[in-house]
């Protein structure tokens, strides 16, 4: 069976954009733009598995579909691809806490993206913070998946937390809350 439903394969070897096979659409113009449709369609391909992966778990899972992309509350091509990293990172699988962006794991994941437009600045203030500050505006402590206003950064990450079905970490030496938030 065909690995991509749109594109059928003719005599020749070349695809046609549809699947009757009866009018060939011309493909990509340049071998570059051939990488990047493969490079996009993988991507979505990725996003749809994590998503599915996270959908079972978050109860913002509607949100995630289209986070970033034209037409939702923040569209970011800089944020999208970052979230896509994130949907299918070890941390987030594991259902540890996400990595500071100065960490060794914080920069891998963002080492593939330093090239988009709209990557934010980083000062060294923020090399100690969580990555997902990234999915939050600081100016109102707004989440940046659901457009809210929290009241800090701390209550705005819990809920970039929650969107993407991580369980609640405890306080560091309390000693009262758990990682499950009993």
């Amino acid at each position: 069976m065909n690995e991509f439903p749109n594109h059928t394969p003719m005599s020749d070897g070349g695809e046609t954009g549809n699947l009757s096979g009866s009018t060939p659409t011309p493909g990509p113009s340049t071998p570059h733009d051939s990488i990047r449709e493969l490079f996009n369609l993988t991507c979505q391909l990725d996003r749809v598995d994590s998503f599915s992966m996270v959908a079972a778990t978050s109860r913002h899972d509607h949100l995630l579909g289209n986070a970033f992309d034209a037409g939702s509350f923040h569209p970011s091509p800089f944020l999208s691809r970052l979230l896509d990293e994130v949907l299918v990172s070890s941390f987030l699988r594991s259902n540890v806490l996400e990595p500071l962006l100065g960490d060794g794991d914080g920069i891998a994941v963002l080492a593939d993206l330093i090239h988009l437009s709209d990557f934010p600045p980083i000062t060294e203030k923020q090399l100690g913070q969580s990555l997902y500050t990234l999915f939050v505006s600081r100016e109102e402590n707004t989440c940046l998946i659901c457009g809210k206003p929290k009241a800090s950064l701390e209550r705005a990450l819990g809920c970039v937390r929650a969107h993407l079905g991580q369980k609640p970490f405890g306080c560091v030496g309390c000693g009262l809350c758990t990682a499950t938030g009993e």
